[in-house]
C-alpha cells in the first residue's frame, strides 16, 4: 500500500485529532467573491513580482502543432521563487498590501486553491495514494494554510502531453509583463459562514492592458507596480487545458478547480496525435455544467464542515504550529515542532490580531 513521502512526516509531533468527512451535508455555494489583489512573477536574480500584473492574453489564433512538453518545469512558482527559507505566502501579502489596506482580522482561512482541492479530493475519496501535507499557523481567529510539496520543480523527460507548450503558443504576454513567468490572483470569498482569502494561478485572460511603473521592495520581495487596470476583471479569466480527442475530461476533478476560483471560462484544446482542432470554449455556469455544479456544491458543504473542525482544533491552541497530513485516505491534524516549516513571519501574523484601522 502506498505511503506518504518521508518529507510529509518531518518535524511532526503528537496527533491532535483525526477527521472524517461528514456523511451528509446540504449543498453550499461559494458567495461574495471579490478580487483583492494579483501579481505576476518576474524572472530576476531576487524574488520579484509585478503588481497587479496580468495573465497572458489569449490571442484567439488557430494553433495546429506545438512540440511536446519537455525540459525544466516549475511546479510551484511561489515556493520555487521564494526559496527554502522564506514563506511561499509572502508574495500574497506583499501584493495585497501594495494595493491598499485590508482587514485581515476578519478572515477565517488564508490558503492556496490547491489546499482546498486536496481536501475536496479527500472528501470524495479520490485523494492521491501518496497523500498530502498542509502546514498551518494561526493568529487571531485566522488559520494560514501553506501548501507543501516534496519538490517545486522537475525535468520532464517522458511524454506528458502538450499543455505547457500550447499555452505558450496560444497566449501572448501583456504589455509590462513581458518577463513574467506566471500570474497569481487573490480573491476573498465566503464558504457558507467562513471568510476565505484564496490564491490561485491564472493561465490566461481575454483582454487586459498594463504598463510598468516603478520598482520598490517590500518584505524582501522586489515589486514593480503596474497600473491600468488595477486588476484584470474576474469575468475575463481563462483556464486552458489540452486533451487527446479520444479522452474524456474528468469533470469531477476539473470542475472543482474552476468553481473554487470562480474562473468563468474553460478553453479546451483537443488534438489527434498532436494536431490540434478548434478550441472548445466552455462557460462554467452553462446549462450543461449544472450536474457538476450540484455535485461540487455538495462537496463544498462537506469542505465547510471539515474546515470548521480544523479551525476549532487550531483555535484551542493559537500560536502552536500544526500540519494536516493525509496518508492512505486518513486525515489527521498533528502538532509541529517550533521553528519548522516556513512561517509567514511576525510582521504578517500581527495583521490578523489587530484590525487595520487600529494599527
Amino acid at each position: 500500500m502506498p505511503h506518504i513521502p518521508p518529507f510529509a512526516k518531518a518535524d511532526l509531533g503528537a496527533e491532535v485529532i483525526q477527521f472524517s468527512p461528514t456523511s451528509s451535508s446540504s449543498g453550499v455555494k461559494i458567495t461574495n467573491v471579490r478580487p483583492v489583489a494579483s501579481y505576476s512573477w518576474i524572472e530576476a536574480p531576487i524574488p520579484t513580482i509585478a503588481v497587479p500584473g496580468s495573465p497572458n492574453i489569449w490571442t484567439d489564433e488557430r494553433i495546429r502543432r506545438v512540440p511536446a512538453d519537455s525540459g525544466f518545469y516549475i511546479i510551484n512558482q511561489n515556493s520555487y521563487r521564494m526559496g527554502p527559507n522564506a514563506s511561499p505566502l509572502a508574495p500574497l501579502f506583499a501584493a495585497v498590501d501594495e494595493l491598499g489596506e485590508y482587514d485581515y482580522a476578519s478572515l477565517d482561512v488564508v490558503t492556496d486553491r490547491n489546499n482546498l482541492r486536496q481536501l475536496l479530493r479527500w472528501i470524495a475519496g479520490t485523494v492521491d495514494p501518496e497523500g498530502f501535507r498542509i502546514d498551518i499557523e494561526s493568529s487571531g481567529k485566522t488559520c494560514i494554510l501553506t501548501r507543501r510539496l516534496e519538490k517545486n520543480s522537475e525535468v520532464i523527460r517522458e511524454f506528458r502531453g502538450f499543455g505547457h507548450e500550447y499555452e505558450k503558443a496560444a497566449t501572448t504576454p501583456a504589455p509590462g509583463c513581458e518577463n513574467a513567468t506566471g500570474h497569481h490572483r487573490i480573491i476573498s470569498m465566503n464558504i457558507a459562514d467562513l471568510k476565505v482569502l484564496q490564491r490561485f494561478e491564472v493561465d490566461a485572460c481575454a483582454v487586459t492592458s498594463v504598463r510598468e511603473d516603478w520598482p520598490q521592495s517590500i518584505s524582501g520581495i522586489q515589486i514593480y507596480r503596474t497600473t491600468s487596470p488595477r486588476l484584470v476583471p474576474q469575468s475575463s479569466l481563462i483556464e486552458l487545458m489540452t486533451r487527446a480527442s479520444h479522452k474524456l475530461l474528468n469533470w469531477s476533478e476539473v470542475y472543482p478547480q474552476l468553481y473554487l476560483s470562480q474562473t468563468p471560462h474553460l478553453y479546451l484544446a483537443k488534438h489527434r496525435k498532436g494536431v490540434f482542432m478548434d478550441v472548445e470554449k466552455i462557460p462554467i455556469d452553462g446549462e450543461e455544467m449544472e450536474p457538476y455544479m450540484r455535485e461540487v456544491e455538495q462537496r463544498i458543504g462537506k469542505l465547510r464542515d471539515v474546515l470548521v473542525h480544523i479551525l476549532k482544533a487550531v483555535r484551542e491552541d493559537i500560536g502552536t504550529l500544526f500540519s494536516l497530513v493525509c496518508e492512505n485516505g486518513r486525515l489527521a491534524l498533528c502538532r509541529r515542532e517550533k521553528e519548522s516549516g516556513m512561517s509567514v513571519g511576525k510582521d504578517i501574523l500581527q495583521k490578523f490580531s489587530v484590525k487595520q484601522d487600529e494599527e
